[in-house]
């Protein structure tokens, strides 16, 4: 988008502009989704020592599997 002329051809731009967006939102989602399961490992790794955080990981579990059912095309 920093090509010179790029903005020239007003439509080709608009069109090329809203992909971007659209996939940097897709993006942004994949690495929150991959922070929540680097948080979950971290999580299963507490639950072996403690049992008391059991309940939350099934949440988070059940959360982070409804996002990545959300962002699967």
């Amino acid at each position: 988008m920093q090509a010179p002329g790029f903005w020239d051809d007003q439509e080709r731009a608009t069109k090329v502009s809203a992909e971007h967006a659209s996939v940097t939102r897709k993006l942004n989602g994949y690495r929150e989704l991959e922070s929540e399961l680097d948080d979950i490992e971290a999580l299963e790794e507490l639950a072996q020592e403690d049992e008391s955080i059991v309940g939350e990981l099934e949440e988070q579990r059940d959360k982070f599997a409804s996002r990545l059912a959300d962002l699967e095309e």
